[in-house]
């Protein structure tokens, strides 16, 4: 677990003072963890098949006999990150430092028009709905893209949607989608193809003899998170930092700067005169902004759950 602790300490006239258990300001991490892989980009290029006229719900592998088999539409790549951590079960956490500018981009792969050099199988010009976003039934057109994100306070932003969106790239270049910050994102390629079996009779290859569409996804889920494991106290009454060996006698509060998704507890310590040794008051979370005016010895303790 990464984390790095400071000690803010009180007299009787509120004297605030930090000090490090480290000697410094120390961020500890699994550097060579099997849960830690470093890349420099990640990619995401699995299709499934998503039913016929369904709604892109639920989706299911694209077995040996169907179409789509054996090729892919494209990828999905992010970039930008400094680590990227893998977790069985859970979606893939992103971590940014300072400087870094994640960014989700999509290369196209096919001719939407020769797919996979068939010039008898097309991306289809459709209609269609997404039951899982809850996007109404609309011109879908060459594909949708859809994209929604969920931030700290598990609000939820989008879905956004970008109808027609393999007819709008050029196919091989890198074309950016989204600029990623904080948050948990999720996102879907819905797509049609059109199978030209007869003269100018356009159906898909399926089991159902009459059956116009098959429809594709691709899907994933990842998270961003700020690797900067810091919390900033800052002066109640000045609002600068305090660093090491400090003081002040106005208190102070906690600052979280853009990283919002950390993990901080605080433990109030007071100096019991009797038996010169300090006697715990509380040792309980914290949060961004709270602020502390009582006179004790604070020890902050601050971690990201997204590196165990």
């Amino acid at each position: 677990m990464s984390r790095f602790k400071k000690f803010i300490m009180t007299s009787i006239c509120l004297i605030v003072g930090i000090s490090f258990t480290t000697g410094g300001n120390v961020v500890y991490a699994q550097e060579d963890s099997k849960d830690t892989v470093i890349k420099e980009k990640y990619y995401y290029d699995i299709a499934e098949n998503a039913g016929d006229d369904d709604g892109y719900y639920p989706t299911s592998p694209i077995e040996p006999d169907d179409v789509h088999y054996n090729w892919k539409i494209g990828r999905f790549m992010i970039s930008g990150y400094t680590r990227v951590i893998e977790n069985p079960s859970e979606p893939l956490v992103f971590l940014k430092n300072v400087g870094d500018e994640v960014a989700l981009s999509f290369v196209l792969e096919q001719d939407i028009n020769a797919l996979n050099g068939d010039q008898k199988l097309s991306i289809n010009n459709d209609k269609g709905y997404d039951k899982y976003f809850g996007v109404e039934k609309t011109k879908f057109g060459h594909g949708t893209l859809i994209i929604r994100q969920r931030n700290y306070q598990n609000n939820y932003i989008g879905p956004t949607t970008y109808t027609d969106y393999l007819a709008g790239v050029s196919q091989g270049a890198e074309t950016s989608v989204l600029l990623c910050e904080e948050g948990d994102y999720e996102v879907a390629l819905d797509y049609s193809l059109l199978h030209k079996t007869f003269g100018d009779l356009w159906i898909i290859p399926t089991s159902k003899l009459f059956a116009f569409e098959d429809d594709y996804q691709i899907n994933f889920n990842f998270s961003v998170r700020n690797g900067n494991c810091m919390v900033y106290p800052m002066d109640a009454a000045t609002h600068n930092e305090l660093i090491n060996e400090t003081f002040t006698p106005n208190g102070f509060y906690l600052d979280l700067a853009k990283s919002k998704y950390l993990d901080i507890d605080i433990k109030k310590e007071i100096l019991n005169v009797g038996q010169d040794e300090l006697d715990t008051r509380f040792n309980r979370p914290a949060k961004d902004g709270e602020t502390f005016t009582d006179e004790g010895v604070y020890t902050i303790t601050v971690c990201q759950p997204a590196i165990k």
